[in-house]
């Protein structure tokens, strides 16, 4: 049996590692850190203050398939870590051979600035966030791969709504 793919999406903030963590240890699954997947330019770029291009995430994006792919023999879910903002990004991730659903972390600016803000140890600076509100295309809650969370909830209530919600699927597949 393949794996199925959850790719956990969302701006800076929103709780993506916390979230992709902790689904991935509750539900016996395999956990990707994208952020890990970034080259050091890249990293460096961001830390700066300077948001990525197209051109600078399509090698992330194919890394990300690839580390996904590598996984798909083992049965378990797998939860990856990306920001995903576009279509066109979530389109190059449909590429891999893998049941797919993107669980996306739905917050406001002010919430996700506030969370970035407290954080420590995390290259991506405060200042940024705005860049991808800008950027975002938010997924269509109507597809059929795509599940929404309200992420500006305690992290223990998105936590167990993105439980549920993975589980349900789980199930299905």
């Amino acid at each position: 049996m393949s794996s199925v793919v959850f790719v956990v999406m969302g701006v800076s903030g929103c709780g993506k590692s916390a979230i992709a963590q902790f689904l991935a240890k509750t539900c016996g699954g395999k956990f990707i850190e994208g952020d890990d997947l970034h080259t050091r330019e890249a990293k460096q770029k961001m830390s700066g203050g300077i948001p990525l291009n197209d051109s600078d995430r399509v090698p992330w994006l194919k890394r990300i398939v690839s580390e996904c792919s590598d996984l798909k023999e083992s049965g378990k879910p797998i939860f990856v870590t990306c920001s995903a903002l576009k279509q066109q990004y979530r389109d190059r991730l449909g590429l891999m051979p893998l049941s797919l659903y993107f669980l996306y972390l739905d917050i406001t600016q002010e919430t996700a600035c506030e969370r970035v803000t407290n954080r420590k140890g995390h290259f991506f600076p405060e200042n940024m966030v705005a860049s991808q509100f800008d950027t975002l295309e938010p997924p269509l809650s109507h597809q059929d791969n795509v599940i929404s969370i309200d992420a500006n909830d305690s992290l223990d209530s998105v936590l167990q709504a993105s439980l549920a919600k993975v589980k349900s699927v789980i199930k299905d597949e």
